[in-house]
């Protein structure tokens, strides 16, 4: 029994890997899954690419299942049209088929949500090319809240920040002020950032608000902002990856090594996972997913302030009435998010004492600066009179030398000897001294702003 178990487990683990690798090819280059999946996907024409691809996928799985073809699926609803009665018996076999798919996922130890989920592509699929099958949703199992996924807080994101490289601080910059899925993150295209950032740093912005594409699973646009963080992180990073590039900007920032596309959404989990790591980050064995900092984080911090406001700045739908009586829809979505920032700030001044203590360090700065230059004033007047008089002793003591060099008295001669050997040991200490002077000078010359 613990054989077949394993065995299993097995299964599942590689179908979902299979899947999940197949997804992550979609529009790919090089590969052949758009071929292989194309007679699947010829039967969705809604949605985008990547959504139809999704959803043959699912239906592949249901064909496979029920060891039947698309086609096949459509003559069956072709032929009880013909009469009201069969029409409705295959509805009611349809709806059961469904079911029991569902239910037979559920046996192969799915977790709750995939098995919810996979079921929803032939239900796509017969809206499509048949009619819509009712009542099936509500007989799955309720919506199963994840209890293996790490939650972000501040105070981590803020850890990992500060240990994090530049890469690295604009990934965490981006992802907490954008809220984006990893689908839409990965599609962020480095000259839209470079000119928003151009154009905070020319009109002395801190946030800058702008439109961001159609969400991949709503089709609503966002009003996206960049925090402060996003904008320095960003100002350092494109120059960078430009250099990197041989001094051509790639379309994607977060691209692939051969700059030709963007990387996958494993890739990007990954440099998540770096980033937790290199920190130090205690995760307690739950699972680090993009997604539970790109929406989660955001949205969760922002709804607490206005749920409507938190859905047209994160792309969720929302009603046009409830949006009827904002006048100024832009400018209200920019307030609430400054008033957000608080809550999601990397390193950010929430309570203005750090700008109060960044005062009063530069004018403790600048007294010491006044100090110096004053100090520096006083050592170049000393060194000044020092230098004069040390000249002036010299050719005093010159004078000397010629006045006794033909003097006939020996005592005289061997007294002046004797002084003249004890003030060339002082002049010398004294030359010495103004050596180290002169270039202790110079160096606080060299310091001075």
């Amino acid at each position: 029994m613990e054989s077949r178990g394993r065995i299993h487990k097995q299964e599942k683990h590689s179908e979902q890997a299979i899947i999940e690798q197949n997804l992550s090819k979609v529009g790919r280059k090089g590969n052949g899954f758009e071929a292989d999946m194309e007679i699947y996907r010829k039967y969705f024409s809604r949605g985008k690419k990547r959504t139809q691809y999704r959803n043959a996928v699912k239906l592949k799985k249901y064909c496979e299942w029920a060891k039947i073809k698309p086609e096949q699926l459509i003559e069956k609803y072709v032929t009880a049209r013909k009469s009201v009665n069969t029409l409705k018996d295959w509805e009611r076999d349809t709806r059961s088929k469904i079911l029991s798919f569902y239910n037979w996922l559920k046996t192969k130890d799915y977790k709750i949500n995939y098995c919810r989920t996979l079921p929803l592509g032939i239900l796509a699929f017969y809206s499509e090319n048949c009619e819509t099958i009712k009542a099936v949703t509500k007989e799955f199992d309720s919506v199963q809240i994840p209890t293996d996924e790490y939650v972000f807080t501040q105070e981590v994101l803020r850890k990992v920040y500060y240990y994090a490289d530049l890469e690295g601080q604009t990934l965490l910059s981006l992802a907490t002020c954008l809220g984006y899925s990893s689908i839409d993150f990965l599609n962020l295209e480095c000259q839209k950032l470079q000119n928003l950032v151009k154009e905070a740093t020319d009109k002395g912005l801190e946030f800058i608000q702008f439109v961001g594409k159609s969400r991949a699973k709503t089709s609503v646009q966002p009003r996206s902002h960049l925090t402060p963080e996003a904008i320095n992180s960003l100002k350092d990073y494109l120059p960078f990856l430009e250099k990197k590039h041989n001094g051509k900007l790639p379309k994607y920032i977060w691209c692939n090594g051969r700059a030709d596309t963007h990387i996958t959404n494993t890739g990007l989990n990954k440099k998540l996972k770096r980033l937790i790591r290199k920190a130090n980050i205690e995760t307690y064995g739950k699972h680090v997913k993009f997604h539970c900092l790109g929406r989660k984080f955001l949205y969760s911090r922002l709804q607490a302030k206005n749920r409507d406001i938190a859905k047209v700045i994160t792309a969720k739908r929302v009603s046009a009435s409830d949006l009827t009586y904002i006048p100024d829809l832009n400018g209200e979505c920019l307030r609430v998010f400054k008033e957000t920032y608080k809550e999601i700030a990397l390193n950010g001044d929430l309570t203005g004492k750090t700008k109060q203590k960044q005062t009063e360090e530069l004018k403790a700065m600048s007294n010491a600066i006044s100090s110096l230059q004053t100090e520096l004033h006083a050592l170049r007047t000393r060194e000044k009179v020092a230098v004069e008089k040390t000249l002036e002793l010299n050719d005093y003591i010159a004078q000397i030398d010629e006045a006794l060099a033909h003097h006939k008295n020996k005592e005289i001669r061997e007294i002046y000897d004797n002084i003249k050997q004890d003030v060339d040991l002082k002049l010398e200490h004294l030359s010495n001294k103004l050596d180290r002077l002169m270039k202790f000078v110079g160096f606080k010359e060299d310091q001075e702003p």
